[in-house]
Order: structure tokens, then sequence, then C-alpha cells
């Protein structure tokens, strides 16, 4: 396997997906796609991993509640660079401050146009969003959250976990309150044969805790385990491609677990089987 220096690929790709790199960086990046499948594969993961956010903040798709139109008109004031005393440096500190990225994710360009929506999004979210997972049916509920850790994955590369393992102390502590929270015994899941521990955490989705735990392969390829509560139901397994991942998940007694990483389905599925057995 080539290893390549994502730090400073993923920016630039991003950048591309954007359309906002110069004409010679576009046209580079162009010619290494056509004979870089690694880098072409990056790229596919990255477009797929900002759909979940684009469809987030579709204001239609929403059907968000008008915001109050003295909010709207304040938003317009502090976001326009021409209107008074409010320049670049000003409205630049805002954006760093509402932690908005000065690269477009939706193909928005100018910073009026970004800091406003990205408002008007917040203002929409904090209302319907939250409302609309929670009335998902369990089963659709139970689908969507193996994308969601999909989606998360695809971001992961052999440099996100190179570093030193996690400590056995903390390990301990994660996995301990996972099972408190999930009453299961989750001690078999930092030992999997081809995978390489290297640590767990406690995540958060759609108001449940998440446990996460990442792994490594021998050509360093990263692999996450989850567990979290998704409904009261059963499901046997099923496997599938997700944001260019592999994965296996199952349900049992209303927690749910999956496993994804690299291109193969068949090892997944006995990885997960190997799971299954030691849990």
């Amino acid at each position: 396997m080539t290893h390549v220096d994502w730090s400073m690929r993923d920016s630039h790709l991003t950048g591309y997906l954007d359309g906002e790199l110069e004409l010679a960086q576009a046209r580079a990046i162009e010619e290494s796609l056509a004979t870089d499948a690694a880098m072409a594969e990056r790229l596919s993961a990255l477009e797929e991993a900002k759909q979940p956010l684009i469809d987030t903040f579709d204001m239609s798709a929403l059907q968000a509640p008008s915001m109050p139109s003295d909010l709207a008109k304040a938003i317009n004031d502090f976001a326009d660079p021409m209107n008074g005393a409010v320049g670049k440096g000003v409205a630049d500190d805002s954006l760093r401050t509402m932690n908005v990225p000065s690269r477009s994710w939706f193909g928005v360009t100018g910073r009026r146009m970004r800091f406003a929506s990205a408002l008007a999004a917040s203002f929409a979210a904090g209302f319907v969003v939250m409302g609309a997972h929670n009335s998902l049916p369990n089963a659709a509920r139970s689908a969507d959250w193996v994308d969601i850790v999909a989606s998360y994955q695809a971001l992961y590369v052999t440099q996100t976990l190179e570093g030193p393992t996690q400590l056995g102390e903390k390990t301990e502590a994660v996995l301990r309150h996972a099972e408190e929270t999930f009453g299961v015994d989750l001690r078999a899941v930092t030992d999997l044969e081809g995978l390489t521990f290297k640590r767990a955490q406690i995540l958060g989705l759609e108001n449940e805790l998440l446990l996460q735990v990442a792994y490594l392969d021998e050509a360093g390829v990263p692999f996450a385990f989850c567990v979290t509560r998704v409904n009261d139901g059963q499901d046997d397994g099923s496997s599938r491609m997700s944001h260019a991942l592999a994965s296996h998940s199952w349900v049992d007694n209303g927690i749910g677990y999956v496993l994804v990483g690299g291109h193969d389905l068949e090892r997944v599925e006995n990885l997960s089987a190997s799971l299954i057995a030691g849990l």
C-alpha cells in the first residue's frame, strides 16, 4: 500500500470539490486523478461525506420556520462587509468565532452569503433537525446511523491512528462506561485478528451515546467498531458499501453494532462474526 501525505492532499481535494483552487492547482489534481487510484477513491469519499452536510442545511427540506425579520436584518447588516464599520477584518474574525469555515462546503461563494446562511441554518436546525431525527421510524433510524458512522469513518486515514496506542487504563475506563450504558460485555473488542487496536472513545449520536473502537490493519487501513442504542428490535445482520467503505451491522436487544472499514465486504463480515462470538 502506498502511504500518501493526506494532511496536505485533503485540503486541496476539498478546495477542488468546492471549485476554489487556482486553475493550475485544479489541473494538477485532475492530472493526478487520471493515474492515482487512491486519490480518486479519496476524492469520492470526501464528496460523499459532504452530502449529509448539504442535506442538513437544505432549508426547503427542513421546512424550517421563518426567521424573525429583526434577526434576519441583523444578520444581513452584520455580514455585509460594505455596511458601515463592518469591514473585512471584522467579518473574518466573526467567522472564526462562529466556527464557520472560510472554505464553502456548499458551493456558495462570498463572505456575506456564507455567514448569513450559516446563522440561518443554525436557527432552523435548533427547531427542526432534532425533531426530524427523533420522529424517524425505528428501522429507518437503525439504517441511518450506520451511514452516519460510515461518513465519519470515511474521513479517517492511516495518519489518523498511527500514533501511540491508547493507554490501557483509559481504554478500560471507556469500555467500562460503555458496558454500563449498553449492558454488554465488550472485553473482546480490543483483540481482533488482523487488526491492531488503537483507541476507544465515547461519541454521541441522536441523543444517544456511541462507543467507537478504532483499529488499523496490517496495511494501515483504518477500521472502526461502533455500538449505540437504536431501537427495540432485532436484526441478524446486513452488509453493504457505504461512503465507499465496507460495513456489516446488526441489532441485538435494541443495541446496534457496526464494523466499517476498507473495501472487502467478506473480510468485514468475518471480522464481525468474531466480534459477535466474543460479545
